[in-house]
């Protein structure tokens, strides 16, 4: 008996539809896996430069740090 929601002769246009569902899931796993990776790479980065711009600061404060020292010798 054949199936209610077919219609007779497409098969061939089914299984074409079936393979191009296929072929879109597999590109779309595709691009979640590489924005993932991005995203992973993006908040490496991000990290790096939080741990940069601490640094900086130590820097800034410790130069601020010498200023006021030099400032209250001088006077």
């Amino acid at each position: 008996m054949a199936d209610s929601t077919s219609t007779p002769g497409t098969g061939g246009q089914t299984q074409a539809l079936l393979d191009q569902v296929a072929q879109q899931q597999q590109q779309g796993l595709a691009t979640s896996i590489a924005l993932n990776q991005m995203n992973q790479s993006f908040e490496t980065a991000m990290e790096a430069i939080a741990q940069q711009r601490t640094a900086f600061e130590k820097v800034v404060d410790e130069a601020e740090k010498g200023r006021a020292n030099i400032s209250q010798s001088q006077s």
